[in-house]
């Protein structure tokens, strides 16, 4: 297997790991603006090592997955009072669900909202604003060791092309 095989297999790695971790756990990704994990997919989406659909799919996921979370701390009985959606830090993320209809009606009828917010107030579009997000965001620069990594990566690479074309 060549350098570059590995190279391409070890971000493949790094994209998919990536792609589960925003799945699964979405809370670090949607509430710290700088998160390695927000890094990483703003540098894979902007690189276009993850496309469109792909991202999109993934934003899904993880939208109506923090959405249950923040529905489940709303409504969970607390020293911190009334928890209103409008207030979360994050509300479009539990609008966007509502709108997709991942809740119940009954579900629905439990989000406490603020006097005068209605359901439909309070949706809005998410997907479209977060890629817009990760489009404006300049990801951080790969560190030093990263890019010396690169570096030795590249060196091995050309040294095994010229063991092929000039065998001993």
């Amino acid at each position: 297997m060549t350098h570059i095989n590995l190279a391409n297999n070890l971000t493949d790695k790094v994209k998919t790991d990536a792609l589960e971790m925003l799945k699964n756990d979405p809370e670090e990704f949607f509430y710290n603006q700088n998160s390695a994990l927000r890094n990483t997919i703003a540098l894979m989406y902007s690189g276009n090592i993850i496309d469109d659909k792909k991202l999109e799919e993934v934003l899904d996921l993880a939208v109506f997955k923090q959405a249950e979370n923040d529905l489940n701390f709303m409504l969970s009985p607390g020293d911190s009072g009334l928890k209103y959606a409008d207030f979360l830090p994050r509300p479009e993320l539990l609008a966007y669900a509502i709108e997709k209809r991942i809740f119940s009606r009954e579900d629905e009828r439990t989000i406490p909202l603020s006097p005068g917010i209605t359901l439909e107030t309070f949706c809005r579009d998410l997907i479209s604003k977060l890629k817009k997000e990760l489009k404006e965001m300049e990801p951080v620069k790969p560190h030093v060791a990263y890019e010396k990594e690169q570096t030795l990566l590249d060196q091995l690479e050309n040294d095994d092309f010229m063991r092929r074309e000039n065998p001993s």
